[in-house]
């Protein structure tokens, strides 16, 4: 539910113009299969049913719209907290249209922020707290200790609300919480 175009169940889609990719990607959604009672190897079963195809295609035609939405609230965001210096806010290139999934920023206080937030009844989420180098699948690459970005910033990372729904009192709640927990206010 959180995603910018996000189904009622399980969905989700790839896109290329690759036909080689494509085709290996169909077969793999569908048990590897090349002809029927032919599968060239081991897939899944990853076809969009019907009810989920109907609901996307219903709010498929609103997704221009939210996404605007959401970089309209990014702009708030950045413009309303660009002065502080205790956050990292995310750069967005000039001819560059992004869909701000998420709204992340960098703060070494994390925890500490996130706390004042819940308080404050603005929910935060730490989406990805741990880099993949630290990760138990990726120990056997003994990269967890190495000074990487990844390494470096997973304690650090907070994503702020997003979305289509938020009113602008909501947003500038947000700003101006913020804003008070560094003393900017």
């Amino acid at each position: 539910p959180g995603k910018n175009l996000g189904a009622y169940g399980d969905g989700g889609a790839i896109v290329t113009n690759n036909e080689k990719l494509a085709s290996l990607c169909r077969m793999i959604a569908n048990h590897g299969r090349i002809s029927k009672n032919n599968h060239k190897f081991e897939g899944r079963n990853s076809r969009l049913d019907a009810l989920q195809a109907a609901i996307l295609s219903v709010k498929l035609k609103q997704l221009d719209i939210w996404i605007e939405k959401r970089n309209y609230i990014a702009k708030r965001y950045i413009e309303g907290m660009k002065d502080i210096d205790n956050i990292v806010l995310p750069v967005v290139g000039l001819e560059v249209r992004h869909a701000f999934h998420l709204f992340v920023i960098r703060t070494k206080d994390r925890n500490g922020l996130s706390d004042y937030l819940k308080k404050n009844k603005i929910q935060t989420g730490i989406h990805y707290p741990v880099a993949l180098p630290k990760l138990d699948a990726y120990l056997y690459l003994n990269q967890e200790h190495d000074k990487t970005t990844a390494n470096s910033l997973d304690s650090q990372l907070l994503s702020l609300p997003i979305g289509e729904h938020l009113t602008s009192s909501e947003i500038n709640d947000v700003i101006s919480s913020v804003r008070k927990y560094y003393g900017n206010t």
